[in-house]
């Protein structure tokens, strides 16, 4: 089951010596649970913040992320943490799996994070090989995989628990077009089976547009793409 969002008058602001760096500013934006956005926007715009900010891994300056209905930031690390473990399957352009691991291994951390049994992280691993098409791939590492099969694998982890937030980082900025294509299709396919939502960063125009609503990032607000 998906989660609902709130993102109001949300800034967030760096600081670098004597300078102050504001990414984003008073931005405002509502997903309803089960909802599948492209976020776009130039580089440094601020997309990437929006996804740590909606994940728990930074907070804002000032304004409210809201999770269905309850504050994110309200919350105690404690509460964050199970949170960003069970809520939140987090994908990257990189995919930051652990090369000595087999693929089932690694898709199986969040789970042993979670303290699962072992037995039955592997076996929940297992499943979300095969639901990601790498039922045959279980005990391949890194290494022998190609860089789509690898993206998959992450892609595994982070539904490995069933997150209602599904949260891309540029996850097909490392992949040649078809693959990406590949990718995208698979992301958006498992956004309908299992409701998750899903917001995905892209740099690319192309493939945003395969979802069925799209937000760019502009002056550090947001912008519903016509």
């Amino acid at each position: 089951m998906g989660l609902a969002v709130a993102v109001a008058g949300v800034a967030r602001t760096y600081v670098k010596g004597l300078e102050r760096i504001e990414v984003l500013r008073g931005a405002d934006i509502t997903l309803a649970a089960g909802d599948s956005v492209a976020v776009v926007g130039q580089s440094g715009s601020g997309k990437s913040t929006f996804l740590h900010l909606l994940g728990g891994l930074e907070r804002p300056s000032a304004g409210e992320v809201t999770i269905d209905g309850r504050s994110l930031y309200a919350r105690s690390p404690e509460e964050l943490d199970v949170f960003r473990n069970r809520q939140v399957g987090f994908i990257f352009q990189f995919h930051h799996l652990l090369p000595d691991h087999a693929a089932v291994d690694n898709v199986a951390i969040p789970g042993l994070v979670a303290r699962l049994p072992r037995a039955k992280a592997r076996e929940l691993a297992t499943a979300a090989l095969h639901r990601v098409g790498l039922g045959h791939r279980l005990q391949h590492k890194p290494g022998e995989l190609s860089g789509g099969e690898q993206q998959r694998v992450a892609i595994a982890r982070a539904l490995l628990l069933g997150p209602g937030l599904v949260l891309a980082d540029e996850p097909t900025g490392n992949l040649d077009p078809r693959t990406a294509d590949e990718v995208m299709s698979l992301l958006l396919d498992l956004n309908r089976e299992q409701g998750a939502t899903l917001v995905v960063v892209t740099h690319s125009l192309e493939l945003a547009r395969r979802f069925p609503r799209v937000v760019r990032v502009v002056d550090g607000a947001f912008q519903e793409a016509a």
